[in-house]
């Protein structure tokens, strides 16, 4: 009898310790070091770069501003499964550092090194300066590019292809429709700390709009800078700035402009996040003119199948600005996202 008692005793020992590991494991996911990239991020935020109409024909051109692009999430059980399965890696409310790592808040993250094809869409009922609605849209791919022996810094690439449907001037002319000028946007990635990420680089702009209106005939280029801070947990905060300046000589007017984002995106359960900033800003330094946008984004990152994709969209109301500046936009994005 003291023998089976032992035996039992034994045993059951045994399978209380076995199952204290197993949940001690089910309980650790892997973290996540911040190592700097996109999003996607993005942003992508639209700007706007305006010729004073005194001057010539009038354009402009949408940032490279990754969308609001920022902050911390957590996927769903399905979700998680979905994306560990396309990605290798685990997902989950707990699957990261302070500021999140998971797959949502990288792509919100202007610095972190993350591949997606984004489509943008802004529609604009009204414009300054002009009768009818506009479209424009833009094919965006954001390829990241990992550090080398050559060039012993990662960096984030993206290259915006946009069209456009221009509105109506108020004496009855219709302005031409067409391809606008294509971007092209290089950063450099920077890790300071693990909650902190600055990159530097160049954005540019280069002349093949189809109509001296929906393009402004100059090649530009410029600095560009963001920082990112992750330490608050579930927020990201941070500052997207590029400055474009037009080189060379032409007949359109010179360009001294700057696209400006920020960045305080809120991140919740299943992928969802929020963003106080969703549009781009704009400052002409030549004509001394700020157009400041009111905006806010909602958006979600979740798998469709084994594919993970974004969603978001983005009211924006500009209070002032110069001839053929949107008064209200709406912007949508859908990206797919690769790991």
């Amino acid at each position: 009898m003291r023998a089976w008692v032992l035996r039992t005793t034994v045993g059951a020992c045994f399978l209380a310790g076995s199952c204290g590991c197993l949940r001690a494991q089910d309980l650790s996911w892997p973290s996540e070091a911040v190592d700097g990239e996109h999003a996607s991020p993005d942003v992508r935020l639209s700007s706007w770069l305006r010729a004073d109409p005194r001057e010539g024909p009038i354009a402009h051109v949408a940032s490279e501003a990754a969308s609001p692009r920022s902050g911390l999430a957590e996927m769903t059980a399905t979700g998680d499964r979905a994306l560990q399965a396309e990605t290798g890696a685990p997902q989950g409310p707990d699957s990261g550092a302070p500021g999140g790592s998971d797959l949502a808040s990288d792509f919100t993250n202007p610095t972190k090194l993350l591949t997606s094809f984004q489509f943008n869409t802004w529609y604009h009922p009204n414009f300054y300066g002009a009768r009818g609605s506009g479209t424009e849209f833009m094919v965006r791919p954001v390829v990241p590019v990992p550090k080398s022996s050559l060039i012993p810094v990662d960096q984030i690439v993206r290259i915006g292809l946009p069209v456009e449907s221009m509105p109506f001037l108020p004496d009855g002319r219709d302005l031409p429709d067409g391809f606008m000028d294509v971007q092209a946007f290089d950063l450099a990635i920077f890790p300071v700390s693990r909650d902190l990420t600055l990159a530097a680089g160049a954005i540019a702009i280069l002349p093949t709009a189809t109509s001296p209106v929906t393009g402004q005939g100059r090649w530009q280029l410029g600095p560009a800078f963001a920082g990112v801070y992750t330490g608050i947990p579930k927020w990201q905060i941070g500052l997207l700035l590029q400055n474009p300046i037009s080189i060379g000589t032409s007949d359109r007017p010179s360009v001294n402009q700057m696209f400006y984002n920020l960045i305080l995106t809120r991140h919740f359960e299943k992928g969802w996040y929020g963003s106080l900033f969703g549009a781009s800003g704009t400052t002409d330094w030549r004509r001394g003119q700020w157009t400041v946008p009111a905006s806010f984004t909602v958006g979600r990152v979740f798998p469709v199948g084994k594919q993970p994709v974004n969603f978001s969209v983005t009211p924006a109301y500009y209070a002032n600005g110069p001839e053929l500046t949107p008064k209200f936009e709406m912007e949508f994005n859908f990206a797919l996202i690769y790991r």
